[in-house]
């Protein structure tokens, strides 16, 4: 069994979760290469964070850190309105994390963050949308 690396290419050095499951070097034994993807979709993930906003990002760990990156971070914002025969209607938008900065992706401490969580399907659908 042999490795691309082994054949002179450099070894991938993963440093993120991601990243491992994202190097896709290939293995070949005998006639046949198998290549390791990422099966998942983008990881785009709800968090709470210890100051109560909910974001919306694509979000990555670091293994061995006490940091996690947020790239394009949205924050979630929830309107309910109760309407005169006591229908209860949901609006939810979007607005930018830190819409002062210049900068799109931010490495966070972990302690910042309460939870992280995956979204509701019709979140996800609209964030990779651009329906913000």
């Amino acid at each position: 069994m042999n490795n691309n690396y082994d054949r002179g290419e450099q070894k991938p050095t993963p440093t993120t979760a991601d990243e491992i499951l994202q190097s896709r070097y290939g293995v070949t034994e005998g006639d046949v290469e198998i290549t390791f993807e990422d099966p998942r979709p983008e990881p785009i993930k709800l968090v709470l964070l210890k100051s109560g906003e909910l974001l919306l990002t694509k979000y990555q760990e670091y293994v061995g850190s006490d940091r996690v990156v947020l790239s394009d971070p949205k924050v979630v914002i929830s309107r309910s309105s109760a309407a005169d025969d006591g229908a209860v209607t949901t609006t939810i938008s979007y607005s930018n994390w830190m819409a002062l900065s210049a900068d799109t992706t931010f490495n966070v401490s972990a302690d910042a963050i309460v939870t992280v969580t995956d979204p509701v399907q019709s979140l996800y659908d609209s964030y990779l949308e651009g329906e913000f």
